[in-house]
C-alpha cells in the first residue's frame, strides 16, 4: 500500500487503494482540478452578495434621508 503524499495524490486522482498515478485520468475530473473551480465560485458568490448588501444599504440610507426631507419640508 502506498503511504504519505502519494497515496493521497492516487486517492484524489480516484485510483484504488491509493495506488499512485503520474498523471491523472483523462475520463474524470479529479479533485485537483476542481478545487480551483469552486473556489472561484465561492469568491464570485461572495463578491456579488457584499455588493447586493451594499446596495441594500445604500437604497435604506437614501430612504432615511427621503423621509428626513419630507419631515423638514412639511413642517409647519
Amino acid at each position: 500500500m502506498a503511504t504519505g503524499h502519494r497515496a493521497l495524490y492516487g486517492w484524489l486522482n480516484g485510483a484504488e487503494n491509493g495506488a499512485f498515478r503520474t498523471r491523472p485520468r483523462e475520463d474524470k475530473l479529479g479533485m485537483i482540478e476542481v478545487l480551483p473551480f469552486l473556489l472561484g465560485v465561492v469568491i464570485y458568490l461572495g463578491i456579488g452578495g457584499f455588493l447586493v448588501y451594499l446596495a441594500l444599504r445604500f437604497v435604506r440610507a437614501a430612504e432615511k434621508l427621503a423621509h428626513s426631507a419630507e419631515q423638514i419640508a412639511n413642517k409647519p
